[in-house]
């Protein structure tokens, strides 16, 4: 793994060993399936923004374009 840092971002680089935007795609869900069950303590509400990040994926041939090498 790597970060390349830039002056207004930053790139994360991991080798996958298999299909990187499915790899991708796949880690994302598991991450919300995660925040999903947390619990409701101190009024923080997961569901909210595991609601707002899924609507943020994008489907397999939009993330697919995504591919700049």
């Amino acid at each position: 793994m790597s970060v390349k840092f830039r002056k207004n971002g930053y790139t994360i680089d991991i080798n996958t060993f298999t299909n990187p935007v499915e790899h991708w795609l796949d880690l994302q869900n598991e991450l919300l399936t995660l925040i999903s069950y947390m619990s409701d303590d101190y009024n923080f509400k997961p569901w909210q923004t595991a609601n707002f990040l899924t609507e943020l994926l994008p489907d397999i041939e939009d993330a697919k374009k995504m591919v700049t090498e």
